[in-house]
């Protein structure tokens, strides 16, 4: 879902609807875990799979660095997870690379690379990938030493309105919020509303004058 698509702007009236009407931190850490949770499934439910996984073992080495803050479990956590986003990043343009050279040096090698090394790259893998990271280079370095609830951890990571499209927030920044998680207020409602409306004027002016200059400039160029 597209932000500034009609599709979103539904889902969003639906959780703010289904938040309003809790009555404590529970349900309201619920609502927000499972939508977080459906809006990135929408796009491919096979990735929650990865995200669930990333989830939880990278919890696993956060406790761990709370207890044991060494730099060995801060580098173990760096390689897999930083292994993990090459992997997918890079594997397709590794096995067309091999392709290329082997057809070069007239080796016996398939025409293209295998189907499975074509995947689309996970959503938002590089922004909660390295959200998790960051707590616990600040767990590491000493700036951040409040426990974190797998719960608190969940929703911090997954949280939708900047799981695709960041910023990446240091924990200090929104962990506390998410630990409250404040019963909805009109006043609030009101400022986010015409925050959103703006981000969306602002999008859409941008947009049109990309546009506009694109349309101009490359038919001189291409003539």
């Amino acid at each position: 879902m597209i932000f500034s698509s009609m599709s979103f702007i539904v889902f969003l009236m639906a959780v703010l609807f289904l938040y309003a009407a809790t009555d404590n931190y529970r349900q309201r850490a619920a609502i927000i875990l499972v939508a977080s949770l459906v809006f990135y499934g929408s796009w491919k439910p096979s990735y929650l799979l990865l995200l669930i996984a990333s989830l939880t073992l990278n919890y696993g080495f956060y406790r761990i660095l709370q207890h044991n803050p060494s730099r060995a479990w801060l580098s173990l956590a760096l390689v897999i997870n930083l292994g993990v986003l090459v992997f997918f990043k890079y594997l397709g343009l590794f096995f067309q690379t091999l392709i290329t050279m082997g057809g070069y040096f007239q080796f016996p090698v398939p025409v293209e690379s295998p189907s499975w090394a074509q995947w689309a790259l996970p959503l938002g893998v590089s922004f909660y990938t390295f959200h998790m990271l960051s707590v616990m280079i600040d767990v590491y370095r000493g700036d951040w030493v409040r426990p974190i609830s797998f719960r608190a951890w969940s929703m911090y990571v997954t949280f939708f309105p900047h799981m695709i499209a960041g910023p990446i927030l240091r924990a200090s920044e929104l962990v506390e919020q998410l630990e409250k998680l404040e019963p909805l207020k009109l006043d609030a409602v009101r400022l986010g509303a015409l925050i959103f409306i703006g981000g969306l004027i602002k999008k859409h002016f941008w947009l049109t004058i990309w546009r506009g200059l694109w349309s101009h400039y490359m038919p001189t160029r291409s003539s």
